[in-house]
């Protein structure tokens, strides 16, 4: 068992997350290494840099799939002054080495509730000897757009990018230039770019 394994590690423990976007195929997908001292909070800024995104919506962690029947179970997100009766708890107080060991399954991330996001993060116990706080070490694909319709706005996109002598959807693609100054491949995936970004990102909790 996980918790057992966690035993015999040092004092924060590492992990690595691997955190899967729901309802696409091929995947797209990244693995972190990270410290156990870090917090939700911590994963929510890397998650938003390992899949290209720019925190532009509300995002929230759940124990359950969000979308499935049955109880959500605990949920986490930010705190916020101006919402003082909803049920998230901070996710900026909850620590990976205390969460991960309390998991029966998966923890799911939800990003931007109209285009509705789903990430699957599955965790194991890492070896690493690393000093870093967090570092990317494997994924596939870049991520999607921004306010692009969802799994289906996205999927749109990637049928129309099939074809580049096709002139249909001259919209799509005007727009889809736009957002990413003409360089737009669901295939691109860049380790070390990645990695620089997360290098100079804050992160609070420092792998306390």
């Amino acid at each position: 068992m996980l918790a057992d394994r966690l035993d015999a590690m040092p004092t924060p423990p590492r992990f690595l997350l691997t955190a899967t976007l729901h309802d696409i195929r091929p995947a797209i997908w990244r693995t972190f290494d990270v410290s156990g001292g870090l917090s939700l909070g911590d994963v929510h800024v890397l998650l938003q840099i390992g899949f290209g995104w720019h925190d532009s919506h509300l995002h929230m962690f759940s124990e359950n799939n969000p979308y499935d029947p049955g109880p959500a179970g605990k949920q986490w997100g930010p705190e916020s002054p101006w919402e003082t009766d909803n049920d998230l708890l901070p996710e900026s107080d909850t620590l990976l080495h205390d969460l991960i060991p309390d998991l029966n399954g998966p923890l799911f991330y939800e990003y931007d509730f109209g285009d509705s996001w789903l990430i699957g993060i599955t965790a194991d116990v890492s070896t690493s000897q690393d000093a870093r706080p967090a570092f990317l070490t494997n994924g596939a694909r870049r991520g999607p757009l921004e306010d692009c319709g969802g799994v289906p706005g996205y999927l749109d996109i990637r049928e129309t990018y099939s074809d580049p002598t096709d002139a249909d959807d001259a919209e799509l693609r005007e727009w889809v230039n736009d957002m990413t100054d003409g360089d737009f491949d669901p295939e691109a995936f860049d380790l070390d770019t990645l990695n620089a970004r997360i290098t100079g990102a804050t992160v609070s909790s420092q792998g306390r």
